[in-house]
This record gives structure tokens, C-alpha cells and sequence, in this order.
């Protein structure tokens, strides 16, 4: 793609840049999900994004803060997923959940993100849901389960839980076990 100084100008206006932005997000994420960390380039986003090298560097400045940016979007989405999946009531709800988790492993979105907090280290601890998010997601759980209220410590153990479900599908050939482990889980929850 050759870009104009007009065509530069238009995609670097004040209207455009969420959009490039969220474009070249959105494409570094992909490249992410089906390359790898060890092959995600600037140049792979910049092509998938459709758009010059010079503008992802002009967006997000460095591959750090490009890559802590998707980590941030990877992470509001896992939750946002997990609370979608609590919207249902009772069994369908715990269905819903596996499935999400099932479906970020099978999409390649686990091994990201696991990629991703590895390649953080120490400014991964950011990445974790806030109090409120969190206090949504046990206020959730507890609704489609008829629970009484959880508490927010409970919310935070809960989401743990389900992402070391999530590991244990991405790296053990048993699912059935860690899906037998996760509905002990949640008899454990309902029988407290």
C-alpha cells in the first residue's frame, strides 16, 4: 500500500485514528492467534492490518506496547466472554462457560494469551480484571446458579479457576478429566 501525504494526513486525522488504531490491534491479534509470538512481526501486522509499517510504529510506538495492548484486549474479551456465558440460568450457563473455554483453546486464543503474559512478565499483573468486572462475573455466577451473593474474593478464585481449566485443556490430552474437574467445581460452589 503507497500512501499519499493526503492519504497519510486522512488516516492520521484526529477522526480516523481509533479506527487504524483499533484496525492494526485487531490485526496484530490475529497475526498473534495464528502465528505465534515467536513469528508476530510488526511487518505480518502491518500487512494484515492493510496498512504501512511506519503507521502501526505511529499508533502504538513500540512492539511492547503494541503487544501489552492486545494483551489488555485479549483480557477484557476472556471476561467479557465468561460473563456473556453466566447470562444463561442454571446447567446451560455451566455449559456455556466450558464451551467458551473450549472454544479459546481450540482457536489458538489460549496459547496467545499464555504467549503474551510469558513475554510480560512482571506488567502482566496489569492485565487482571478490575474489582468491579470481577464482582460482575460472581454476581453472574450466582444468579444463574440460585446462589446467595459471593463474595469478591470468591469471584476472584472462580475466574482463576476457569483459566487454570483453560491451561489444563491447552496442555493435557485428557479433556474428559479436566471437564469431570470442572463440574466438581462447581458442585463444590453450589454445595457451600
Amino acid at each position: 500500500m503507497v500512501l499519499t501525504d493526503q492519504s497519510a494526513n486522512f488516516l492520521t486525522s484526529g477522526t480516523m485514528q481509533p479506527m487504524i488504531r483499533q484496525r492494526i490491534t485487531d490485526a496484530a491479534t490475529r497475526v498473534l492467534i495464528r502465528d505465534g509470538l515467536d513469528r508476530w512481526t510488526v511487518e505480518a501486522v502491518a500487512t494484515e492490518a492493510g496498512c504501512a509499517k511506519g503507521l502501526v510504529h505511529y499508533h502504538h510506538g513500540t512492539k511492547a506496547k503494541l503487544l501489552a495492548e492486545v494483551a489488555q484486549q485479549m483480557s477484557r474479551n476472556r471476561m467479557d466472554q465468561r460473563r456473556s456465558a453466566l447470562m444463561h440460568s442454571g446447567a446451560s450457563s455451566l455449559d456455556a462457560l466450558w464451551e467458551v473455554l473450549e472454544g479459546n483453546v481450540s482457536s489458538g486464543r489460549t496459547a496467545a494469551w499464555l504467549s503474551l503474559l510469558g513475554y510480560l512478565g512482571e506488567a502482566a499483573e496489569r492485565l487482571g480484571s478490575s474489582d468491579e468486572e470481577l464482582g460482575e462475573f460472581a454476581e453472574r455466577a450466582a444468579r444463574a446458579l440460585a446462589l446467595p451473593a459471593l463474595p469478591l474474593a470468591k469471584g476472584q478464585a472462580l475466574h482463576a479457576a476457569l483459566d487454570g481449566f483453560e491451561i489444563a485443556l491447552a496442555t493435557q490430552s485428557d479433556a474428559e478429566a479436566v471437564h469431570e474437574a470442572y463440574h466438581t467445581l462447581w458442585l463444590v460452589m453450589i454445595s457451600v
